[in-house]
């Protein structure tokens, strides 16, 4: 089904057998003399033409559009030539629709059932000129009398009669119903004779009176899935005989118990009335899956894949799990495409999941220009597909004069088929911090050298995004100038975060919210030199309004036990262009701080935004600081591109007393 809507720049052709399968009305879209090839026996051909229209030239507005177009153009001639071909033509009046009218699926449904109403006179007139042309001279009627006494039957045909094969179906149908049979066969024999110029036949009639309900015993096979009572209880037992409408009712209802589960591949093989023992023989093939297999995999683990497919082998193939093993495969972020399908084995039902790698080894470069760090560069290097193991590695370098990172980076956002994540990150960090006075001037100057290793374990639950927990280890030297001071502490510590985001999209999100939460406990143990607890919690959230307008609220809280000794490195900042208008980047520091954030963007012309904000907030010392006279006031503007290379953005800022800022920022923020 998925390749038959695949054409050029709008749905991707479908892989299967080295052979890429795509729409056939790309190369013949009513297949008449293909069905005349295929089954030349065939009487009446129907032929029903839904394309559309040309397009004009006001109408053609995209690149599939155009595709649309170029197809229609191609096909053109033999669409005409397969449309005279057929017996019968249906053509539903679709010329205001194209074929990307999605939302008019139920006029389009409408319109043609109509043209199909219009068109059943006609069909039914071909089909009994066809008959008509098809008598034949009876020299026999035989019946099978050890069911039915035929005496008693009333059918009207006796030998040496002159009769068309529509005089049969018609007299068959009046005869079945009359005489309440559950089943009715005739077969028109004929031997090669003519008789009076026709064709000589005998008819053979079968017939299997219908049966009392309460004397059937059922048989049924193949089910694994439901009891037999529950098969059993299907049949409607309101009626006393068993007419082929029960029958036909209880196949129905049986696939349908089996669809609501999710087994859309269970049928029924075969479904047989005894009537010399009264048995219903249910045979039921519940496609149980024999095997899954795996094709397109050049690097990726074949356990991998599996691991991530639910379903159980001896099980009924379940469209639900097909549905859920796609989703799983495409969470790992390993595959361009996935697709599921279904072949018959030996036994059951085969599964083919195909797939298609990404580029798993990657290089990445990026540069901005930061407020306070200016120029800063970084190179990634990862595979995100580790041994074929799903795992990604990265090593990730950035640089600027005052500040550098390097990291190397072991992590799964899913492990193998579970909602586990785990991150395992080793690192050295250098950063140049100035201390500032009252006045906002830098009168120090604060080097940080910071390495070791951080472990997480999570894990995704709904509505609260990824919960994770994990230890960090590590070592970090500070050096003041110009007091020429030094410090060196060891921090040991567990770790609980998570985080839940919806934004849809950096930069310049236009809705969605995000919030952060992360405790982290330092302890004495394994060479731990500091005890404190480190709380912080950030809420935000992107509001949009008519006129090109969006609102931007957002708070934040960091809480810690500053009783305990918290080291300066492990305190709260606040300020710059991006946290507190009218301060410098990480001017404030505390151990504990409040900030909120209103924000009111503006977008204009050539990617151009304009945003104002105000800020309130204040970092605190102790417990008894925390007092609303205490709280710094600050607002600011900005003006912002959206470049290629990220946002260059403009900004002014003033705090009370504080001098003004002025801010420039270029590129995304990593």
């Amino acid at each position: 089904m998925r390749s038959t809507m695949a054409f050029p720049l709008a749905f991707t052709g479908i892989e299967m057998e080295e052979k890429l399968l795509m729409d056939g009305g790309l190369v013949d879209p009513i297949p008449v003399m293909t069905i005349k090839k295929m089954a030349p026996d065939i009487d009446l051909i129907v032929g029903v033409n839904t394309t559309s229209d040309l397009l004009p030239r006001n109408k053609i507005n995209n690149p599939i559009d155009i595709a649309n177009q170029v197809t229609s153009i191609m096909s053109m001639d033999k669409l005409q030539s397969s449309l005279a071909a057929a017996d019968v033509v249906i053509e539903p009046a679709i010329e205001e629709y194209t074929s990307a009218d999605f939302e008019s699926v139920d006029d389009l449904i409408r319109l043609g059932y109509e043209a199909g109403l219009k068109a059943a006179n006609e069909i039914y007139k071909k089909c009994g000129d066809i008959c008509r042309g098809d008598s034949v001279y009876l020299v026999d009627v035989r019946f099978d009398t050890s069911l039915f006494d035929p005496g008693k039957s009333g059918f009207p045909f006796t030998s040496a009669m002159l009769i068309s094969i529509e005089d049969i179906l018609e007299t068959a149908d009046v005869f079945f119903k009359d005489n309440s049979f559950l089943s009715l066969s005739i077969d028109i024999i004929t031997g090669g004779l003519s008789l009076n110029g026709y064709k000589a036949a005998a008819l053979e009639i079968k017939a299997v009176p219908a049966p009392k309900i309460e004397e059937i015993s059922m048989i049924i096979k193949g089910n694994s899935v439901f009891d037999d009572s529950t098969i059993a209880g299907l049949l409607d037992r309101r009626d006393n005989l068993l007419f082929a409408g029960i029958l036909s009712r209880f196949s129905d209802s049986l696939v349908d118990l089996y669809e609501s589960k999710g087994y859309d591949l269970a049928h029924i093989r075969s479904l047989r009335f005894l009537p010399e023992t009264k048995e219903l023989m249910v045979d039921i093939d519940e496609a149980l899956v024999e095997r899954i297999m795996v094709f397109g995999n050049r690097r990726t683990k074949q356990w991998l894949i599996k691991s991530n497919y639910p379903q159980d082998i001896d099980a009924p193939f379940s469209s639900r799990n097909a549905r859920r093993g796609i989703a799983n495969i495409y969470a790992t972020d390993l595959f361009d495409r996935v697709i599921i399908n279904v072949v018959p084995g030996n036994r059951g039902a085969i599964v083919h999941i195909t797939v298609k790698e990404k580029e798993y080894t990657q290089m990445r470069l990026g540069w901005h220009l930061h407020e306070k760090y200016r120029n800063e560069s970084f190179i990634e290097i990862l595979d995100d597909n580790l041994f074929g193991t799903g795992q990604e590695l990265m090593a990730h370098a950035r640089y600027s004069k005052r500040r550098q990172k390097y990291e190397l980076t072991l992590k799964a956002d899913r492990f193998f088929s579970t909602y586990f994540t785990y991150n395992l990150t080793g690192f050295y960090h250098f950063t140049e911090h100035d201390i500032y006075d009252e006045n906002g001037e830098s009168i120090a100057r604060r080097e940080e050298d910071r390495y070791g290793f951080e472990f997480f374990m999570g894990h995704q639950i709904a509505r609260f995004g990824t919960v994770s927990g994990g230890i960090g280890w590590v070592e970090i030297k500070d050096e003041y100038d110009p007091y020429a001071y030094s410090d060196r502490i060891k921090l040991r510590s567990l770790i609980l975060k998570s985080e839940v985001e919806t934004i849809n999209r950096y930069p310049f999100p236009t809705h969605g919210k995000r919030h952060i939460f992360s405790a982290r406990f330092a302890t004495d143990i394994l060479g731990g030199e500091y005890r404190y607890t480190k709380l912080h919690s950030l809420i935000e959230s992107y509001w949009p309004l008519p006129g090109g307008l969006n609102f931007h609220p957002a708070i934040s809280i960091g809480l810690t036990d500053a009783e305990a000794g918290i080291p300066v490195s492990e305190r709260f900042y606040l300020g710059g262009h991006y946290s507190f208008y009218g301060f410098a980047y990480n001017e404030l520091v505390g151990a504990k701080m409040l900030l909120n954030n209103f924000e009111l963007r503006l977008r204009l012309p050539y990617n151009l935004y304009l945003y104002g904000r105000y800020d309130l907030g204040q970092v605190y010392g102790e417990f008894d600081d925390i007092k609303l006279k205490n709280l710094r006031h600050g607002y600011g503007f900005s003006l912002a591109f959206d470049s290629p290379v990220g946002p260059i953005d403009f900004g002014y800022g003033k705090s009370g007393n504080h001098p003004e800022r002025w801010y420039l920022d270029i590129g995304l923020a990593f």
